[in-house]
């Protein structure tokens, strides 16, 4: 009997039918590993060894085939294999039109913050796992994340994340991959250290984000001194530099490898001082003491020359709450850490507030903008100079210095406030509602839903208003009529029924008289008072109101807060000139002022113009209030022309021909929903 040629045998062994079936099988489970991998972030290495096994499968199958697949001994017939190889190609198309992880984004996820435009690599130092069995140093292993991410930032060539946007995932970390989309960084540290019977070991490892390969790792066994913790965190910063191809300028090698302090009872207690400082930055300062001030104060008496502590305690003064003589010290300590080390730039930044603190804004500008030049990862220095240009009227320069900001310290609901705010300041609200939803995922504030209601109103949505504005309700009613930037009470009467109004400023008079309501505001809490009564239509209470205002408004002290609030009593008791001449005078004043900026002080400008133009209408100086108008609604303000449509303080321009021209000359400047 002659020998079956190769083809022959091919079609007994049904080889080319195997291998179809193998090849999409293969091609499914390729494709259902894309799907799951990028859902859960799986490390690429593991897609590569996959594909690996199935190369070496397709080989395997076909020698089996062979010499398995004789005639008489196949359970499966040709056509049948061809059927699961169709079944699969379909299966495998329809898996391989699925999202992958890095396009699925819940409502709660934050994408990467990163500016296209910097191609230097991202680090972010991740807290550190605390090995130490004492509780005495349990605030050790943050100092050594927080004193490595300092070392990594004197490195120009590299981006550093903020302590305050990576401290999130201390409890709750998630993979590499998404914490690297969350704050824009391509590469993370991680750590733990330990504190034990006068030793200390540190370990420290580069994981690349993207990959999450592990790039560089090391173990430190030191004895617990200053010198061996500066050299640590000197070389890993040195190590880390070189392994995400970053070089260190002479300079900044000087820098990194500086001895701060050779007392390390001193330098505990300054570590122990910047957690503090993080935290009372965090909740915000009051009072006429902090923790930090006195930790850094006790480190200072242990080593009068630690330049460091007392940069530190200069800044940690000028973020409590105090008199001049406070802010002086601050200056003076700022200024003895200037004379032990010159160039630091956390002395650059006390000296900034300072400045700013005392009503000198152009120095207080040039000190924040020599920190940022010295060390360009300080963010804390980035975010004061951003601030401030915004306070100053520098709107197009504030954006961009925020901007630098966000892509330091991501995570920060501070910046992203601003940046919502100065986006509204610039009519751009949609970037400033993405803003500050950006915001409201880090931090779900009151302030944030609030901030998202008025742009919503800024658009002319009243519908979305509502939306956010019943959440307020739910939440908390007496937010309504928080100080200005609120939403002003005449919008809100617009907006709200009747019943959710006096619901909201119920809730607000019962906060503000009961025990637990803050003491700051007083005036602004009568005049609203007033208002309320008045717009309600109970004029005998307010003039009751007006009346106790009355004796009191000429020792009402100068500032910027108290004389808005002057002109909205004059308006209130019916005085025209008044009313005027202060507004007029309100809209003259330095913003900075002899009170020193303040937080929302750069809201100033455009309102005091706003209020000008309202008390204008107010009394008939119509053509006056639309010069004012016309000048407001294209330069940076807290004004739209559906917010003039809604706001019935505008009620006494609605019939003059020049109002109706400038509302249909700008209403294409918002985009209006349909």
């Amino acid at each position: 009997m002659p020998e079956p040629s190769l083809l022959q045998r091919l079609k007994e062994r049904k080889l080319v039918q195997w291998a179809v079936a193998y090849l999409a099988g293969a091609w499914v489970l390729y494709e259902a590993s894309d799907a799951i991998g990028s859902r859960w972030n799986l490390p690429d290495a593991l897609f590569q060894g996959l594909f690996v096994l199935l190369a070496f499968g397709f080989f395997i199958t076909l020698v089996l085939a062979w010499y398995h697949g004789e005639k008489g001994r196949q359970r499966v017939s040709g056509p049948e294999l061809l059927m699961v190889a169709a079944l699969l190609v379909v299966a495998g198309g329809v898996l391989s039109m699925l999202p992958g992880g890095e396009e699925m984004t819940g409502p709660g996820e934050v994408t990467s913050l990163a500016p296209v435009d910097d191609d230097r690599p991202s680090i972010a130092v991740l807290p550190f796992e605390n090995y130490s069995t004492d509780s005495t140093y349990a605030f050790f292993a943050n100092g050594t994340q927080e004193q490595i991410l300092s070392t990594l930032s004197d490195i120009s060539g590299l981006r550093v994340i903020s302590r305050s946007s990576v401290m999130q995932y201390a409890e709750n970390r998630p993979n590499s991959r998404q914490i690297g989309v969350e704050l824009g960084a391509s590469h993370l540290v991680e750590g733990s250290a330990q504190v034990s019977g006068g030793q200390v070991r540190l370990t420290v490892q580069l994981i690349d984000a993207r990959t999450d390969e592990h790039l560089w790792s090391e173990n430190y066994d030191r004895e617990l001194t200053a010198e061996n913790l500066f050299e640590v965190r000197s070389e890993v910063g040195q190590q880390v530099a070189f392994h995400v191809g970053a070089n260190l300028t002479p300079n900044e090698r000087d820098k990194v490898a500086r001895v701060l302090t050779d007392d390390i009872d001193a330098y505990l207690l300054y570590l122990q001082g910047n957690e503090a400082f993080l935290s009372e930055r965090q909740r915000g300062y009051g009072g006429e003491t902090s923790l930090s001030m006195r930790l850094y104060e006790q480190a200072i008496e242990l080593d009068p020359g630690f330049a460091l502590a007392h940069a530190r305690l200069a800044l940690s003064l000028t973020y409590t709450l105090g008199s001049l003589d406070r802010y002086e010290r601050a200056k003076r300590e700022a200024e003895t850490a200037a004379s032990a080390l010159p160039g630091l730039p956390e002395t650059r930044v006390a000296l900034g507030r300072y400045f700013l603190l005392v009503g000198q804004s152009e120095e207080a500008k040039r000190q924040f903008k020599a920190a940022e030049a010295e060390t360009p990862n300080m963010a804390l220095a980035v975010i004061e100079l951003g601030l401030l240009q915004r306070t100053l009227g520098e709107f197009d320069a504030g954006l961009r210095t925020l901007r630098r900001a966000e892509a330091l310290d991501p995570r920060n609901p501070v910046i992203q406030r601003a940046l919502a705010r100065s986006l509204i300041y610039d009519h751009r609200y949609d970037e400033a509602q993405k803003a500050n939803g950006l915001r409201e995922a880090v931090d779900s504030s009151y302030a944030g839903i609030r901030d998202r209601a008025w742009i919503h109103l800024l658009q002319g949505d009243s519908a979305g208003a509502r939306v956010a504005l019943s959440e307020l309700l739910t939440l908390d009613a007496r937010g309504f009529y928080n100080p200005i930037p609120g939403i002003p009470p005449t919008v809100l009467r617009r907006v709200l029924s009747r019943e959710e109004h006096r619901t909201a400023f119920e809730a607000y008079r019962a906060y503000r008289d009961g025990p637990e309501g803050p003491c700051s505001d007083y005036w602004g809490f009568c005049v609203r008072k007033a208002i309320h009564e008045q717009e309600a239509g109970s004029r005998e209470l307010a003039e009751i109101y007006w009346d106790s205002l009355r004796v009191a408004v000429e020792s009402i002290p100068s500032g910027t807060w108290f004389t808005y609030y002057k002109v909205l009593i004059y308006q209130g008791l019916g005085e025209k000139e008044a009313a005027i001449r202060t507004a007029e005078n309100l809209v003259s004043l330095d913003r900075a002022g002899q009170e020193g900026v303040v937080e929302d002080v750069e809201y100033f400008g455009p309102a005091c113009r706003i209020l000008l133009a309202r008390i204008l209408a107010h009394f008939g100086e119509l053509d006056r209030a639309i010069d004012l108008l016309e000048e407001l609604l294209p330069a940076p303000s807290w004004l739209s022309v559906p917010v003039l449509q809604i706001d019935p303080i505008w009620d006494p321009l609605r019939d003059h021909p020049r109002f109706q021209v400038l509302l249909d000359d700008y209403r294409d400047d918002v985009r209006l929903p349909s």
